[in-house]
């Protein structure tokens, strides 16, 4: 697979294009849309009755419905949303101590109607300031250019220009990439844990088109074309020469099921069998995004740890805040007594400590999503989960603890769902929880 072009191709990416017409899915009907306005309208009215209109700047479906493009299945014959609806309140500066209890309070007036029309609603809340001034990250540029006012200030989100695709900090890509390849993660433990069953096996087929579309939309951005629609980056995927035949399939199927799942298609394959086919060409898009990220014309695994090590220093920028913020995960790493990348490199240990722990999980996770057999990079991970051994099995369960505290809060909640635990086989010795 060669080399994808670094920063210079994302200035050449094509114009944005305005958002799609009143629909919130790519190809559901009236009566489904009808249902999301309802549960919108109710979410509207538990924001009216909790907060005085000063109190917050603007609510916002995001995600795939705020662009038009969410996901729909057949229930007992009637059209569902297929995910959660994405919300996000902006609330005024003064709110900013507030934030916690607003959502709390939010979220149990948006209970009732989560019940009742057995949709599932994520909100967020981020105050005025902290939105203006964020890191440009994807998922505010998939914001920007893919959402549904719902509340309030109807330009204030358009208007946050400085959310652009040129702009976008590539090391935050690489974390959705991470971030969607942790659900491979999560499908191996569960498949070493028992026999899936069948609302297991729908766990790991979705999992797995996430994390596909999330590896497709990495490729796309280091090549220079990726976009906030779903559709268009189906489209831009299909033209791709650059990588596998497999891949580009793989991925033109994951967004079919992201608009329209199929789930008793899907079951006709052997998922077990069809996950382990996957990892060639998901290895491959990973390897190349880095070799992008890290501006090398060729990467190799048994390098990576020492090259991404040491670009972390620099990573993030020069600026004050940036000083400041490696300054303190610089500081919390000595505190805490890591270890860091210490086989790489005392350069690579550096760029990890001040980097902050989704280095730590960013570097370890290619030995273990890809079982590498190098013992260099093994003993390398080892060290940055603090894992008693560096087996495949020990690895995943220390990689997802450290997950757990470090990566993703609501994990824990993950695991209780899905009854896994984490934690050593019997017996076994470890610090992982």
């Amino acid at each position: 697979m060669s080399a994808i072009p670094g920063d210079e191709a994302r200035l050449e990416a094509p114009p944005e294009r305005k958002l799609p017409g009143r629909s919130f899915t790519a190809c559901g009907s009236e009566e489904v849309d009808r249902l999301i306005e309802t549960v919108l309208g109710e979410a509207r009215e538990a924001v009216e009755r909790t907060l005085e209109p000063a109190r917050y700047r603007v609510l916002a479906l995001m995600g795939g419905y705020g662009r038009g493009e969410g996901g729909v299945e057949l229930r007992n014959g009637r059209e569902r949303p297929h995910n959660n609806l994405d919300l996000l309140l902006v609330v005024v500066d003064a709110e900013r101590t507030n934030a916690v209890s607003i959502k709390s309070t939010l979220d149990r007036e948006l209970a009732p109607l989560v019940e009742r029309h057995e949709i599932g609603i994520d909100l967020g809340i981020v105050t005025e300031s902290q939105l203006r001034w964020s890191p440009v990250l994807v998922m505010w540029y998939d914001l920007r250019f893919g959402h549904r006012v719902i509340l309030g200030d109807a330009s204030f989100i358009a208007s946050l220009d400085r959310f652009s695709v040129e702009r976008i900090w590539p090391a935050d890509i690489r974390n959705l990439l991470i971030n969607r390849g942790t659900l491979l993660l999560i499908n191996d433990h569960l498949l070493a844990s028992r026999v899936p069953s069948p609302d297991d096996l729908k766990v790991l087929i979705r999992h797995a088109m996430k994390a596909i579309i999330g590896y497709g939309d990495a490729f796309l951005f280091f090549k220079g074309v990726y976009h906030w629609s779903y559709q268009e980056k189906r489209d831009r995927m299909r033209m791709q020469t650059e990588i596998s035949d497999e891949f580009r399939e793989a991925y033109d199927t994951a967004m079919a099921f992201r608009f329209r799942p199929d789930y008793p298609a899907m079951l006709e394959r052997d998922i077990p069998a069809w996950l382990r086919g996957l990892r060639r060409p998901l290895q491959e898009v990973h390897l190349a995004c880095e070799a992008s990220r890290l501006q090398r014309g060729e990467l190799h695994w048994h390098e990576y740890p020492g090259l991404a090590g040491r670009h972390a220093i620099f990573d993030g920028g020069t600026g004050l805040r940036a000083i400041a913020r490696k300054a303190r995960n610089l500081l919390r790493s000595v505190r805490d007594g890591n270890s860091s990348a210490c086989a790489a490199g005392w350069l690579p240990a550096l760029g990890v400590a001040v980097a902050g722990t989704r280095e730590s999980l960013s570097l370890a996770f290619p030995v273990i999503a890809y079982d590498l057999d190098d013992p260099n990079y093994r003993r390398i991970a080892r060290g940055l989960l603090n894992a008693t051994d560096e087996t495949t099995d020990c690895l995943r369960r220390a990689y997802l603890a450290y997950w757990a505290r470090h990566g993703d809060l609501n994990f824990d909640a993950v695991l209780r769902r899905f009854n896994l635990s984490v934690a050593p086989p019997s017996g076994d010795r470890s610090d992982v929880p």
